[in-house]
């Protein structure tokens, strides 16, 4: 009987011994995956055999007129870039003469390494009679418009710079318009708002708002405005870059409502992604999974929207709106709509908040500034709400006592 037992436990081991070597094998000797057509698909990324080298520069310590942004913009711009396969140069708080070292040695990299240049400044910028300049850190020194000329850097000079180099591809990405970086009067020089419409043969130029205008300084997610929706876009994967621009600019004059307007011009010759164009199956199943892809958006989007039309916009037994927007921004970061929907949401909370506040209905604004909260811990409405709340908690506290 022993026996037997023995054989028995030395049969079943061995049996399970030769099937997990069955399944090993399978493992590791089966062919690739199969779409429904039966071809294999491989969605690998063909990595760049270009060169891809940025110099980005964020000026925040101003002698005059510091700015809050441009420091953290150049360091997310600088780190997406880099995970992008991007070779950075990241400067901060640059002085006139550190700027011009910092452009010539850009230059001399471009010429070394021929493929893709991307120039990114963030910082005060100014133009006159049409030229454009870049503004250093050291601008208590600028008094009049000589010293405009002779102490900060010419937007031209990049570009020719960056033609010199014959180096493929340029991009030139300026988040500098912001108003006003001078000590001496407006009444007493020629100097304009904004920066000036720059055009250049192979060289995309793009600013944080059109020519002529200003740009707001403000913080969304520790980022400016435009740098928030640039960082989504350059992540976005096989987004050439002009779609990217378009849907930066459609992002930011929504959130913006209209008051900014970013502008760029391009003259390129072939196409260009961050992170590649190439992410292409072995087949010519791409297309049919980018119209999968699209569809499903459109599908989700018509979900959130009716979400929304039954103000299921937070909780919901059957979802609501603000997870929905928030799942097609996982899919499609730069999504207007998904972005202009959680705008909606804002906006609608804000409504009904003020009208409880007018109404002395202190418990139900006070929960709905928390469902606020939730939607955008950093929206100026909640801010400006919240305020108000405390002040009308203060007059009826005292006005009981």
């Amino acid at each position: 009987m022993k026996q037997s037992l023995k054989s028995l436990t030395l049969f079943l081991t061995t049996a399970i011994l030769v099937v997990a070597l069955l399944i090993l094998m399978r493992v590791i000797l089966a062919p690739d995956e199969v779409s429904d057509r039966g071809t294999p698909m491989r969605f690998e990324p063909k990595k760049s055999s270009q060169a891809q080298l940025a110099l980005v520069i964020g000026n925040n310590n101003y002698e005059y007129g510091p700015l809050t942004n441009p420091v953290n913009d150049a360091k997310a711009i600088a780190q997406t870039l880099t995970e992008k396969g991007f070779k950075v140069d990241l400067k901060t708080n640059l002085t006139f003469g550190e700027m011009g070292q910092a452009i010539q040695a850009f230059e001399k990299r471009l010429t070394a390494n021929k493929g893709v240049g991307v120039f990114y400044f963030s910082g005060h910028g100014a133009q006159i009679k049409g030229e454009n300049y870049l503004i250093p850190t050291n601008n208590d020194r600028i008094n009049d418009e000589i010293g405009i000329q002779n102490y900060t850097v010419r937007l031209s000079e990049i570009v020719q710079r960056m033609e010199k180099a014959k180096n493929g591809l340029n991009i030139i990405i300026l988040d500098a318009c912001r108003n006003d970086p001078f000590r001496w009067k407006v009444a007493e020089r020629s100097l304009s708002k904004g920066l000036a419409e720059t055009r250049a043969d192979g060289i995309l130029i793009a600013f944080a708002t059109h020519p002529g205008a200003t740009a707001s300084d403000n913080s969304y997610e520790n980022n400016g405005l435009y740098t928030k929706y640039l960082l989504q876009g350059i992540r976005t994967p096989r987004l050439t870059i002009e779609s990217m621009f378009k849907r930066v600019r459609e992002a930011v004059v929504r959130v913006s409502n209209g008051k900014q307007k970013p502008w760029y011009n391009a003259s390129l010759r072939g196409e260009f992604c961050f992170g590649g164009c190439d992410w292409m199956p072995n087949n010519d199943s791409q297309e049919q999974n980018t119209s999968f892809d699209s569809a499903d958006i459109a599908s989700l989007l018509r979900k959130c929207q009716a979400h929304f039309d039954a103000d299921r916009l937070t909780t919901g037994e059957g979802g609501n709106a603000l997870d929905c927007y928030k799942k097609v921004l996982k899919k499609d970061p730069t999504n207007v709509e998904a972005l202009a929907g959680l705008e909606k949401i804002e906006t609608r909370y804000a409504t009904w908040i003020e009208s409880f506040l007018e109404r002395g209905l202190r418990d139900k604004a006070e929960q709905y500034l928390e469902k606020l909260r939730k939607v955008n811990p950093q929206s100026p409405k909640l801010a400006e709400l919240e305020t108000r709340f405390l002040q009308i908690n203060a007059i009826n506290y005292s006005t009981e006592d």
